[in-house]
């Protein structure tokens, strides 16, 4: 089944167009044609996109920036040491 034809994709995609005529009456715009609503949903996708993209970038960055702390705590140096030389392997 196309993605297009499920129920679930139906019913987001008439959401959009009525928030979107929504906002257009709200700013006191005349209501869009089908091409400018149709550009508004793809615009706001790529919006959406970008705001994951974003997301994911401050995640990783966080994440790193942890990770350099964490790997300086003088509790985490002495377990590495006494893994290494108990001979036992230690990943982070």
């Amino acid at each position: 089944m196309n993605l297009k034809e499920t129920k679930e994709y139906k019913n987001i995609d008439r959401r959009l167009d009525e928030n979107i005529i929504q906002m257009f009456k709200e700013i006191g715009m005349k209501p869009p044609t089908k091409k400018k609503l149709q550009n508004c949903k793809n615009t706001f996708i790529e919006m959406f996109v970008d705001v994951d993209r974003l997301k994911g970038l401050i995640i990783e960055h966080t994440s790193n920036e942890l990770m350099k702390v964490f790997n300086q705590s003088p509790h985490l140096q002495k377990m590495i040491k006494d893994k290494k030389n108990n001979g036992e392997e230690f990943y982070l």
